[in-house]
């Protein structure tokens, strides 16, 4: 779902596919290349809540072997300012949801890392 806000100018949209590219760029930078991978099938969910804070949600892979905290910790932080750089608005939360490991075979996971921004 696209973000969506309305303001006194007009309506402001974000697509997925926009969020969806920040996300593949940041995990292409040094700091997580070869490590995390966005899922074969994007699940991308942006959303204004009720009171105007927006949320964000993408579905990723990691590699076997790395902390998944810390791996989830930097890419969330990348995407935040990714989004606040682009769009001017810091998101409030970040969930990632780690749909699986990645070693020499994809082990499927559901887990959910949740990051919230003041």
């Amino acid at each position: 779902m696209a973000l969506i806000k309305e303001t006194d100018y007009g309506k402001i949209t974000i697509s997925d596919k926009v969020i969806e590219s920040y996300v593949a760029d940041c995990c292409q930078v040094q700091a997580l290349y070869d490590k995390v991978w966005l899922a074969a099938k994007p699940s991308i969910s942006a959303e204004y809540t009720e009171d105007e804070k927006m949320q964000i949600g993408f579905s990723v892979y990691v590699k076997f072997g790395q902390s998944i905290r810390a791996i989830c910790k930097i890419l969330a932080d990348m995407v935040a300012e990714q989004i606040y750089k682009r769009s001017g608005t810091h998101p409030s939360i970040i969930t990632i949801n780690v749909a699986g490991v990645k070693s020499n075979n994809l082990v499927k996971r559901n887990m959910d890392v949740v990051f919230e921004y003041d």
